[in-house]
């Protein structure tokens, strides 16, 4: 009943088949229109109600998780747009667990596209995160096939379960100082290309989020918040294992393996946010 839907203020009667493109161009009007007028912000609200009847079938594992990014990241520069940055931790928390998209018949908050989507097969956030500032509707996958909020496409439950990938965590923007500045925007591409691209947004989260300039290096605290996800043998520490997973993109920043990271997690939002 709190929840503040972003994209449910116009009927949509049409079947969305492409829905990773429908996203991008999404993410693209979004941030253009982030600091414009009404009339302007009307015109990203319009076209996100097609979110509401996408048809996520036809997508692979890749394009999967870089539909649900984008999306991600549209409603967090949408809602921001509608309903203006929280200043304070309670209204942050309110933002994350009430700001809401209709997608694939399905109601998602940010705080939902995170925790249940996206890192659904990732390290989970801790319990006491969980109890005392999440709050998610936890579906299983059979009642997100059969039991739609509204009348759309007959999705697949694996269409709401991305696939694990641990570079999400320097990938995914809360929109605060604490995470990047800048966005990707995800289409359809070639694996090379989707891995660069993942690869340039993980490098600058990197520079902005953390601090490159120390010895030992800092990374952003994201990555100790979530060093289960660290790739490597799980008999290695999770600093060893960062260090060598992120050392192409780190260079010589790192001194005989050895990170630390960000004292806190600043969740002062940021004035705005571009594309990458």
């Amino acid at each position: 009943m709190n929840r503040l839907v972003c994209n449910d203020f116009e009927l949509c009667l049409d079947d969305c088949k492409d829905p990773l493109a429908l996203s991008a161009e999404l993410l693209r009007l979004a941030i253009r229109n982030q600091e414009s007028p009404a009339e302007q912000v009307a015109a990203v609200t319009q076209l996100s109600c097609k979110l509401k009847t996408a048809d996520l079938t036809a997508l692979d594992p890749q394009d999967l998780w870089g539909f649900w990014v984008n999306v991600y990241h549209s409603l967090l520069v949408h809602s921001c747009s509608l309903y203006g940055r929280p200043k304070t931790l309670r209204h942050l928390l309110g933002f994350y667990n009430s700001c809401s998209y209709l997608v694939a018949g399905q109601i998602f908050s940010l705080a939902e596209i995170e925790h249940l989507v996206l890192r659904n097969q990732m390290q989970k956030a801790s319990t006491r995160l969980m109890t005392l500032l999440v709050r998610v509707w936890r579906r299983e996958p059979s009642e997100l096939e059969e039991r739609p909020s509204l009348r759309a496409p007959i999705n697949p439950g694996e269409n709401f379960r991305c696939r694990p990938d641990w570079r999400l965590n320097l990938v995914l923007c809360a929109g605060n100082k604490a995470s990047s500045s800048k966005v990707p925007v995800f289409e359809h591409m070639s694996a090379d290309d989707f891995d660069k691209l993942v690869s340039k947004s993980m490098e600058h989260c990197l520079r902005v989020a953390g601090r490159l300039d120390k010895r030992p290096v800092q990374l952003p605290y994201v990555l100790y918040r979530f060093r289960a996800d660290a790739p490597g043998p799980v008999t290695e520490l999770p600093d060893r294992r960062w260090s060598s997973a992120l050392s192409p993109l780190l260079g010589d920043a790192v001194l005989d393996g050895r990170v630390a990271y960000r004292s806190g997690y600043d969740w002062t939002m940021r004035d705005r946010l571009d594309l990458l």
